[in-house]
């Protein structure tokens, strides 16, 4: 008989070892933040004797997966969600000399207010939506017809530049 291939895990287990990878990726985003001052000023990485310390309970850790949800909803990287919350509640960090942690609790910096501001300084960082741009497919042209594709190619990208140009641009009116 012929063995099935490997399932992927389902109910406790699936979200244990998600939440333990999702843990490990912010540990290194930790570890990376706070060792770039130092690198850039050419001097070597701090090594905490007791590594990098996370919340251990499960609520918290679960909670951490909130992280994950705004990486994908607003693509961006868990090293600038962490490097922006630390910026954020700098005055409130404790910081522990044995081992690098987040220093804060995580309610604090997985909830909804944490999450506003997080929209403000993305929309403060890619006013344009750049950081949506990078991550879209591309457009797809239409059939090219018969003839030198080239100049079909041409011809499909003026009309564009011409429709795109005679749109009505939005304006906002002057407040007096």
């Amino acid at each position: 008989m012929l063995d099935e291939p490997d399932e992927e895990p389902s109910g406790p287990d699936a979200l244990t070892l998600l939440t333990d990878a999702w843990i490990k990726e912010i540990q290194h985003a930790l570890q990376l933040t706070e060792d770039r001052p130092r690198i850039e000023r050419g001097l070597p990485p701090i090594r905490h004797p007791d590594g990098v310390a996370m919340p251990t309970l499960p609520r918290q850790r679960l909670a951490l997966l909130n992280w994950k949800v705004w990486t994908l909803r607003y693509r961006v990287s868990p090293t600038f969600i962490l490097e922006f919350v630390l910026r954020w509640y700098a005055s409130r960090r404790k910081r522990n000399s044995r081992a690098l942690s987040l220093g804060l609790p995580v309610n604090l910096i997985t909830g909804p207010g944490c999450r506003a501001h997080l929209e403000e300084e993305i929309r403060r960082t890619w006013p344009n939506g750049e950081n949506r741009v990078d991550t879209t497919e591309p457009e797809l042209l239409p059939e090219i017809k018969d003839g030198n594709p080239l100049r079909e190619y041409d011809r499909i990208m003026r009309q564009r530049h011409r429709d795109a140009a005679a749109a009505p641009v939005p304006r906002r009116p002057y407040r007096k």
